[in-house]
């Protein structure tokens, strides 16, 4: 296999021969390169791995040898370069020459069910009830206050996020207004690509389109040179040479590359600069070590960190959903749970939760409440005022996103610094 620092990176061929000309060493492969290998390539051999059964195209890679301190020669990693396309069931076997080893590796093929698995979990699972359990251990480390009881638990489905944001490196371009931020995976593909801002159409040179892509497949077209990139969507394939796109590219390539990609995550950029940039209604699937893009800015980086509402990243198993001002002075104590509201009780209003000496925290949020100096909250019933100050965080998820699948009122239960809550569910389709 091609290492990636040339044109001809990603390509997979079998060795079928090798033997000495004059001192030189010459390998012979299965078929030619699409892209020929240039001086200075590096390459690796490895075991090749071949996954064969009802697939429209079979998958290919290779297996990565190691050894350690007590184990020699076994197989820790297949890299799957071409995962096929249209498998239902397949046979995984390894070819090379085991150097005189013995070669009792086997491996097992495990497809996903149509759809991709949790696509329809139900029939996957075979199951009529799903039990969730979880324990609420003390604080969560201050994402979870103690300070307060909670009076009900529920599950919801897909919420989005506030106020994420992404520390990114290796940045190229710039990410600009309210675009679209997306994570990808990606596989660079055979060829090279030519395209230009007045076309919606690429050219290829020794590529196979219609092998590798079909309408709706998410592409980035990139500019090796200068290091440019934008994705796009493929509106059909016309042959191995030449693709429509659904907008045209936006910079010119005479020599560039296509990489197929694999959205796992998007949001809405909301601001920020670099190495940061910042999201709204950003989908809980971000991670760090993978790339992003901006959909129209073609902006690009690695991800490296992970925040939201300035709290560092905890892989999206925690969130505080409390609304956050912060506060110059309060009036007198304010009891739990309080009504408060700013200007017109009818207008903005939300319940006193607790507070610290920075922040007041509400829940419930009804209308708009500002962080505004000139206009400070008023609690029901008392006059107490809390005069505030100019920082405002919204809630972790955003109002309205997501789907209640289950809701449970409770009695007041009370939490402490040193108690942990179990809460079970049992959910019946």
């Amino acid at each position: 296999m091609t290492l990636p620092n040339s044109g001809a990176a990603g390509q997979l061929k079998q060795i079928v021969d090798y033997y000495s000309v004059g001192g030189s060493r010459i390998a012979v492969i299965d078929s030619p390169f699409t892209v020929a290998p240039a001086a200075g390539d590096t390459y690796l051999i490895a075991p090749y791995v071949v996954v064969t059964g009802d697939g429209t195209t079979n998958a290919t890679g290779y297996a990565v040898v190691s050894s350690n301190a007590t184990v020699n020669n076994f197989i820790s990693k297949i890299n799957i370069v071409d995962r096929g396309e249209g498998f239902t069931y397949g046979t995984a076997s390894i070819q090379g020459n085991t150097g005189g080893l013995s070669n009792t590796a086997t491996l097992k093929a495990i497809m996903p069910p149509k759809g991709g698995h949790g696509s329809d979990s139900h029939l996957e699972l075979g199951s009529t009830s799903l039990g969730v359990s979880i324990t609420l251990n003390t604080s969560e480390g201050g994402y979870i206050p103690t300070n307060n009881d909670y009076r009900s638990v529920g599950v919801i489905r897909d919420p989005l996020f506030n106020n994420v944001t992404l520390t990114l490196a290796n940045t190229t371009g710039t990410f600009l207004g309210t675009e679209k931020i997306y994570q990808v995976d990606y596989i660079t593909l055979a060829g090279n690509t030519s395209t230009n801002t007045s076309s919606n159409t690429v050219t290829g040179t020794l590529t196979e389109f219609d092998a590798s892509l079909k309408a709706n497949d998410q592409v980035i077209i990139y500019d090796p040179a200068n290091n440019l990139r934008c994705i796009r969507t493929v509106s059909a394939v016309t042959n191995s040479t030449s693709l429509t796109l659904n907008t045209a590219p936006s910079f010119v390539a005479t020599i560039g590359k296509i990489e197929k990609a694999y959205i796992t995550a998007t949001g809405s950029r909301s601001g920020n600069s670099l190495p940061y940039v910042s999201m709204n209604n950003a989908e809980p699937k971000f991670v760090t070590d993978k790339y992003v893009i901006g959909e129209t800015s073609g902006g690009w980086g690695k991800v490296t960190a992970i925040s939201v509402n300035e709290k560092s990243y905890n892989s999206w198993s925690t969130f505080d959903n409390r609304t956050r001002i912060s506060y110059t002075s309060m009036g007198s104590a304010v009891a739990q749970d309080a009504v408060v509201y700013q200007a017109a009780m009818s207008l903005s209003n939300a319940y006193y939760h607790s507070s610290n000496s920075t922040y007041v925290f509400l829940t419930s949020e009804k209308g708009t409440i500002n962080a505004d100096p000139a206009d400070p909250l008023i609690v029901l019933n008392t006059g107490t005022t809390i005069n505030l100050g100019s920082v405002k965080y919204n809630p972790d998820v955003v109002k309205g996103s997501g789907e209640f699948i289950y809701l449970e009122n409770l009695n007041p239960i009370s939490r402490s610094n040193t108690q942990s809550e179990t809460i079970r569910i049992i959910l019946s389709f």
